[in-house]
């Protein structure tokens, strides 16, 4: 799969994940204590807590998707060239922007100034499945 970013920062300008500033802490001191990797980790050092005004400045048409008491974070690792200054070692969170897993086809929320696409194989017709399954049944 060939992959594209332009730099917009537009994933590192708002994060939105479940957990407050309170529980993110928590975690990392857990984790570092134990010895267990976690993005975590990461976000206690580079995220800072935004408001939900400065998240609408900074990217409205994501932030108008999100809960309104949605715990919402940027990240200090925004390269002034709109590049992810920590790229190999970014969170999961920040890796699936904007499609979080989801076929993006399939995503309304993706961000429309995200220049980020996928080239994906295509799909096997519906029929090319049928074919397949007919071949591969058990004779009765």
């Amino acid at each position: 799969m060939a992959e594209l970013c332009n730099a917009c920062g537009a994933c590192c300008r708002v994060i939105y994940v479940d957990q407050s500033p309170e529980e993110i802490r928590a975690i990392a001191q857990l984790t570092r204590v134990l010895g267990i990797p976690s993005d975590m980790q990461f976000a206690a050092e580079h995220w800072r807590p935004l408001t939900r005004e400065e998240a609408m400045v900074r990217n409205p048409f994501y932030t108008l998707q999100l809960p309104a008491d949605a715990h919402l974070y940027t990240c200090d690792q925004l390269g002034e060239d709109g590049r992810c200054q920590a790229y190999e070692i970014r969170p999961l969170v920040c890796r699936g922007y904007p499609w979080y897993g989801a076929k993006p086809e399939a995503i309304p929320l993706a961000d429309p100034e995200c220049g980020y696409k996928a080239e994906l194989p295509a799909a096997p017709s519906d029929n090319a499945g049928r074919k397949a399954k007919r071949r591969h049944a058990p004779d009765a």
